[in-house]
């Protein structure tokens, strides 16, 4: 093989290499805030709603999205109930997703063609009666990077976010009313899957380890669809 086709090789492989594992990678932003610690502690009762306001609690949307919220709240010690009467906080569950952005990019690739000789060699006859010489010189050429070429990219993404917000529940004389936010999680994501229901399970995931928790500010999390531990929470297979 010619070192020209094995660079060539190389390029494409690590092409491929990049656009495999960019596909089974999340990177989020997770901003959590929280208030009152004693709604942060493990044993605090929680019922979760949906944070639209036109959202029913029996929407099929909802219901699906909030069986794994309710599954990260219990892992970081929560107790989930239905009734809300039995809720120390109220967790309202927000979802949403933007319409398709576009960003145009401009890069550029290398040309490969020929760069000039490496090596040349004569052949040829002498004619020791005439005196003369025919001969002929072959030259072996060289490839390498000639130039670059300017390529532009235009890549669509989506806008990705949930939110955990977290309201205590006072109650009096039986009746149950909601008082002061609790705590807050926000987790946001930018990439190019539009089905939320995709992405929905990994914003958790980034979010679960933060749920009445303070950060402080944003910090940057980012979520691998192999990682086994991922699997095991979600219920998922990385696509292929």
């Amino acid at each position: 093989m010619t070192a020209f086709r094995l660079l060539l090789l190389l390029i494409v492989s690590s092409l491929i290499a990049g656009c495999a594992s960019t596909g089974t990678r999340y990177s989020t932003s997770v901003n959590a805030i929280s208030g009152d610690s004693k709604y942060s502690s493990p044993g605090v009762s929680c019922i979760v709603l949906p944070g639209k306001e036109n959202t029913r609690i029996d929407d099929l949307e909802f219901r699906e999205y909030s069986v794994l919220a309710s599954k990260a709240l219990q892992e970081n010690g929560f107790i989930v109930t239905d009734d809300p009467k039995k809720a120390d906080i109220a967790v309202f569950l927000d979802y949403a997703i933007s319409t398709p952005k576009q960003e145009t990019t401009t890069d550029v690739i290398p040309t490969f063609g020929q760069t000039g000789y490496s090596s040349a060699n004569t052949y040829g006859n002498y004619n020791p009666y005439s005196g003369s010489y025919q001969g002929t010189t072959y030259y072996t050429p060289s490839y390498g990077v000639t130039g670059y070429t300017p390529v532009t990219v235009t890549h669509t993404y989506y806008t990705r976010v949930i939110i955990f917000d977290a309201r205590e529940i006072i109650k009096n004389d039986g009746d149950a009313k909601l008082g002061k936010q609790a705590w807050k999680v926000i987790t946001t994501s930018h990439g190019t899957s539009g089905d939320l229901r995709r992405v929905f399970p990994y914003l958790v995931v980034a979010s679960k380890n933060h749920l009445g928790k303070n950060t402080g500010k944003a910090i940057e999390i980012e979520v691998s669809e192999k990682d086994p531990a991922v699997i095991a929470f979600t219920g998922l297979q990385p696509e292929k």
